[in-house]
């Protein structure tokens, strides 16, 4: 039985193991980041990625800036965008049950049933609150650990020569 019990711990490790090896792309010039430098007056500040050279990260937002890596508290990936239809659905369904209590309060019906008119209330915002979600973005950020990048040399499309940044592990 131990045996199995450790074939099965093992077999459930790997997995876990794999994943945590995994690392970013990666940082391909003129992507977009976002840098918390508090010393540097950076607070979550969206730039597009230029490079890290001697111990500075280079980025551009409004001009060029370069920020030593020890003033960089976090730096951010963005990896796109993706709709909130969770938060949709939720958030829907908490008005959509407070408007269907309210309603069935308010229309003081003699056999009334708060249960039914909260769920009723709760379906219907649902139902509103899915669509609205999907069709609200928000963009989707990932931590780049900052004690593992590095700078590697990349080929370009057009046959040239670039810098992209990566995560070593």
């Amino acid at each position: 039985m131990r045996q199995l019990v450790s074939i099965l711990a093992l077999l459930c490790a790997g997995p876990v193991a794999s994943l945590s090896a995994q690392q970013l792309p990666p940082i391909e010039r003129g992507a977009r980041v976002r840098v918390t430098a508090p010393s540097l007056g950076m607070n979550r500040e969206a730039a597009r990625f230029q490079t890290v050279a001697d111990d500075m990260l280079v980025v551009v937002a409004d001009s060029t800036m370069n920020c030593p890596l020890g003033s960089v508290w976090r730096l951010d990936l963005h990896r796109g965008r993706k709709g909130n239809v969770g938060r949709g659905a939720l958030f829907g369904g908490l008005i959509g049950a407070a408007v269907g209590l309210g309603a069935g309060v308010s229309m003081q019906v003699e056999d009334f049933n708060a249960g039914a008119f909260t769920a009723a209330g709760a379906l219907a915002g649902v139902l509103i609150g899915v669509p609205v979600g999907a069709f609200i973005k928000s963009d989707r950020w990932e931590e780049v650990p900052l004690d593992q990048l590095r700078v590697q040399p990349v080929a370009t499309p057009g046959g040239g020569l670039g810098l992209a940044a990566s995560l070593k592990f």
